[in-house]
């Protein structure tokens, strides 16, 4: 059996605001968020990679992952993420599907490219 080293977790400030804010929401959504994420970082879960929509702009680098409470379908949040390399990721947002507002919050913080 092949043993794979736990990624490191980055936090954004902002993304620790996020995850404050759903904590006062419904603390057991916070607690959804975090397991997503231990998922992550233990790779159990690798989330999907995002690209160039024209609904939410260029968000390539990135991947989400799904998350609710348990049982809970369709999963309504969204873990934005991005893989620093093969042993760090950085969480830029925790949020809503819904209307894209995670992705565009994500786009919204991205930091230009010029």
């Amino acid at each position: 059996m092949k043993y794979r080293q736990t990624l490191a977790i980055e936090w954004r400030p902002d993304a620790l605001q996020d995850l404050l804010a759903l904590n006062d929401e419904e603390p057991a959504l916070a607690d959804a968020a975090l397991a997503a994420i231990d998922d992550l970082a233990h790779r159990r879960q690798t989330g999907k990679a995002l690209g160039v929509r024209e609904s939410t702009g260029d968000l390539s680098g990135m991947y989400r992952q799904r998350f609710d409470l348990p049982g809970r379908t369709p999963m309504r949040f969204r873990v934005i993420f991005e893989m620093l390399d093969d042993r760090r990721i950085v969480i830029w947002v925790i949020g809503r599907r819904a209307r894209r507002s995670a992705y565009h919050t994500a786009q919204a913080r991205k930091p230009s490219q010029t």
